[in-house]
């Protein structure tokens, strides 16, 4: 790995594996088997240099974090989660060597494994094994009775390959997840080339398992020698990602040329008895450095050009790099204030910026005003505009003391069914959390007028009919007019009276439509005769009877 380079002695160190591995399937003597003692005694040297490197490494890169952990506690954090892998990993390696070279030679394994004088386990060395060419235990161990389907035991191949497979995309996912990052970074690609457990070919040709491919009938000696070659893989591994992410505490910083103060203020609308609040920070801020910040001890004109000083100054307190101002709103009027703020430079220095405060304290004000009338009617949606001069819309909390009243769209809109009045209360969400009470408003509560009744489109105020419009009539309906809410109303009943050759006739209609019996009546009129629509009954929206004036109407010729 290591940026795709691999050093010469790792070369040597993967050619002579390659090689021995060859070897292997030539049955070579057990003198052959004798030089992975020499290639594995690389290894372990390779290992324990590994191990060094990386302890500089992680000793640098705590440093780093202990005098900056905002700025490298991320990178920090996953370079101990890959520290943790990778010792887990190197562990369950040696624990099973361990466990091999115990059961090949029969002793026990406090006789085979202890620790080094950096406290990490060690196996012994082939040096002193006996039965290095012993592949009946290690293969019974690591593949069991049938290649095609490994064991899983706690110690198997098939075991391991799964915690190679895990710690891989555990180390990959650290990567990826990385500030513009995507799978065509070198060291995620190379962490896949390195753990490749793929099916491949044997010296004869013929298709294995990964587990079997490498392990089955392999004399101990190469199996152990193989396995510490999968720890070198899982240590270049570790120092490739610990490298990249140190790397990327800097390449994630940025670098600033000119520097200049802001103010934002939480609102230039202070109410008296309340405490003015602002944000002061550098634009273009290095976030992990606190700068120091300072206020003059009074108002100032507004025309006041002199410099503030700073035993005319009070310190301004400072969190997350932005100094918090508190000014309390004890008079109403114009307030202007000065500052300065203290930015440690390239050099190490401070370097001054100057800022002012500019805000308006004012008395509490609301505003409460219906949009169409200054009543509130029964039944209907009443919009209402509602606001408060500094207060955001967003922290309004209005209520009703007569009625509903709810949030539409930049208003409200309040709903009442009953009574004679109501109050509208307003309180608002102060920038500090506090809620402060703005103030209330009273509003009379009216009933909707009644509707205009119409038949054959005449209304009351008409008085004749043309006989084409009486056969032509639907039935009666009811529309307000000239009112600005809309309210429907259902005609529940009407009567028609009429004379029909001297004999008077009346017929009361449930609902509103002319039936087939009234048409046939409005079919016999003659000009002159009296159609008389009354006794109309109207149903609102808000659940009233109305009863509306009759029409009264003459057939014309």
């Amino acid at each position: 790995m290591a940026g795709g380079k691999e050093t010469p002695r790792q070369k040597m160190i993967g050619m002579m594996y390659l090689v021995l591995t060859a070897l292997l399937a030539l049955n070579v003597s057990k003198d052959i088997l004798d030089a992975f003692v020499v290639v594995n005694d690389g290894l372990e040297r390779t290992k324990v240099n590994f191990k060094v490197k990386s302890n500089e490494k992680y000793n640098s890169f705590k440093k780093s974090f202990d005098d900056n952990p905002r700025k490298v506690g991320i990178y920090w954090n996953d370079a101990v989660s890959v520290r943790e892998r990778t010792d887990d990993m190197i562990d369950h390696i040696n624990q099973l060597k361990a466990d091999l070279i115990s059961k090949s030679e029969g002793i026990e394994l406090t006789e085979v494994i202890a620790e080094n004088e950096l406290g990490q386990d060690t196996v012994l060395s082939l040096e002193f094994v006996n039965s290095k060419d012993n592949y009946d235990t290690p293969t019974h161990i690591l593949i069991g009775n049938n290649p095609d389907k490994p064991t899983e035991e706690k110690y198997s191949a098939r075991t391991l390959k799964n915690k190679l497979i895990l710690f891989r995309d555990e180390l990959k996912n650290i990567i990826i997840t990385q500030p513009n990052v995507d799978s065509t970074n070198i060291i995620y690609r190379s962490l896949d080339k390195s753990f490749d457990f793929r099916d491949g070919k044997d010296a004869s040709g013929l298709e294995q398992n990964w587990e079997s491919l490498n392990f089955y009938h392999t004399p101990l000696a190469a199996t152990i020698t193989i396995l510490s070659k999968i720890q070198t893989d899982v240590l270049n591994a570790e120092s490739d990602v610990v490298s990249y992410l140190n790397n990327q505490v800097d390449a994630s910083s940025f670098k600033f040329t000119e520097l200049s103060s802001v103010v934002i203020p939480k609102s230039s609308y202070v109410f008296a008895g309340d405490t003015f609040r602002a944000d002061v920070f550098l634009a273009a801020f290095d976030p992990t450095q606190e700068p120091v910040v300072y206020i003059s001890n009074n108002s100032v004109a507004k025309n006041d050009s002199t410099p503030l000083r700073k035993d005319q100054s009070n310190l301004v307190y400072v969190d997350d790099s932005r100094g918090h101002i508190k000014i309390p709103a004890r008079a109403t009027g114009d307030f202007r204030y000065k500052g300065i703020i203290e930015f440690k430079g390239p050099d190490g220095l401070p370097r001054p910026y100057s800022y002012e405060v500019d805000y308006e304290v004012a008395l509490p004000a609301l505003t409460v005003a219906p949009t169409k009338m200054n009543v509130f009617y029964k039944g209907v949606d009443n919009p209402v505009e509602i606001s408060a001069p500094g207060v955001s819309l967003d922290d309004l909390r209005p209520s009703i003391s007569n009625g509903t009243i709810s949030r539409d769209g930049k208003g409200w809109v309040v709903r009442v069914r009953q009574g004679n009045n109501a109050v509208i209360s307003v309180r608002a969400q102060m920038a500090d959390g506090s809620v402060k009470t703005m103030g209330t408003k009273e509003f009379r509560v009216k009933t909707v007028p009644d509707p205009m009744p119409s038949f054959a489109g005449k209304f009351p105020s008409d008085n004749r009919i043309k006989k084409t419009e009486l056969t032509a009539a639907q039935g009666v309906v009811a529309k307000l007019e000239d009112f600005d809410f809309d309210m429907k109303f259902t005609i529940t009943q009407f009567k028609m009276v009429t004379v029909i050759n001297g004999t008077p006739v009346d017929k009361l209609i449930s609902g509103n439509r002319v039936d087939s019996e009234l048409a046939a009546i409005f079919d016999k009129a003659r000009p002159g005769q009296m159609i008389l629509i009354e006794n109309i009954k109207a149903k609102g929206e808000d659940g009233t009877i109305r009863s509306l004036p009759p029409i009264s109407l003459k057939v014309a010729n």
